[in-house]
């Protein structure tokens, strides 16, 4: 792994860690590491940026937070944050846009391939969780519009908290908080058109922000209705969450749904014959 590749990751899974709450996980399948101390656990790490932060600019009655590029300089890469309903030194982590990225070019397989245990990776915060079985997977299910259903592995979601995804007409995104065992299904048509989000790298209370990627305006979830604009050009703009359902056993979700498909991961990261039986 590339040095740049490792420094992503670290902090990647620094920002994972601030998802509030450490619920155990629904289903007796799959030993949870919560209460095992050798497991590593990951304690909440706040890392609130500070009203001082370099990664906050004001500019006469306007508020920019750093996303990307050098922190100073003319290569910084700035988001507007004017007029949103939270300090922005009490942010968290400013990680910058993509430093977790999202799966866009989603690869589904058959929850029988052989080769699903070795595409999912175990997950870094409950280490004693290692299924041996394709049906102990733990995943977060969604069936579309179209009655397609589909299982998001938790060990993906881990790293990449949201996944933008489509099915028939349907264009939605899957995201989760994967210490506080939270998902989140969402639209992503917005104005008649479908839109990709990311995570912006940002985290509030320790719930984190998602971007829209055509306007850079940053999403937060002021109630538990849906994701509200708060900055930027969407400013005010809101998007109610489908459903959120509790993760569970691949085995359990195939029992309930055996035509399901199972996310692989993206398309940059699998190859075809890994996903033979994909659909």
């Amino acid at each position: 792994m590339s040095a740049s590749r490792l420094l992503t990751l670290l902090v990647g899974l620094l920002l994972l860690g601030a998802c509030a709450g450490q619920n155990e996980w629904t289903g007796d399948e799959v030993r949870s590491a919560q209460t095992d101390p050798d497991c590593g656990v990951w304690d909440e790490y706040r890392a609130i940026i500070g009203d001082d932060s370099p990664k906050i600019r004001e500019d006469g009655d306007s508020t920019w937070v750093w996303v990307g590029g050098a922190e100073s300089g003319p290569n910084a890469e700035w988001a507007d944050f004017t007029g949103a309903p939270m300090e922005p030194g009490e942010l968290q982590y400013g990680l910058g846009f993509d430093a977790i990225p999202s799966i866009d070019d989603p690869v589904f397989t058959r929850p029988d391939n052989p080769a699903l245990l070795r595409l999912i990776p175990n997950s870094p915060y409950r280490a004693c969780e290692r299924p041996e079985t394709n049906d102990e997977i733990m995943v977060i299910g969604y069936v579309a519009e179209n009655g397609e259903a589909r299982a998001y592995p938790t060990g993906l979601l881990d790293r990449h908290e949201l996944v933008n995804d489509e099915a028939g007409e349907e264009y939605f995104t899957v995201g989760w908080c994967p210490l506080a065992d939270l998902s989140s299904v969402h639209s992503r048509e917005h104005a008649g058109e479908p839109i990709e989000f990311g995570v912006s790298g940002y985290v509030y209370r320790n719930t984190y922000f998602i971007y829209d990627r055509p306007t850079e305006s940053l999403w937060y979830a002021l109630d538990e209705e849906g994701w509200t604009a708060v900055s930027g050009p969407r400013q005010g703009d809101f998007i109610p969450f489908i459903e959120s359902r509790a993760p569970m056993p691949l085995g359990q979700w195939r029992e309930q749904h055996p035509d399901t498909v199972v996310l692989a991961g993206d398309a940059s990261d699998v190859r075809p014959e890994q996903v033979s039986e994909a659909r």
